[in-house]
């Protein structure tokens, strides 16, 4: 059981990072497409 919940927690704090990596990608590949590369410098 203690396994089990191990691997859960593992997966979830991955998932985490993959998903806040993905957001951070995403957003700053939108404001490159929209306004251009001096907006993405201020959104930083």
């Amino acid at each position: 059981m203690k396994s089990c919940l191990s691997l859960l927690i593992a997966l979830i704090i991955l998932l985490v990072f993959i998903g806040t990596a993905g957001l951070l990608w995403y957003g700053s590949s939108s404001t490159e497409f929209s306004k251009g590369p001096e907006a993405e410098t201020l959104g930083r």
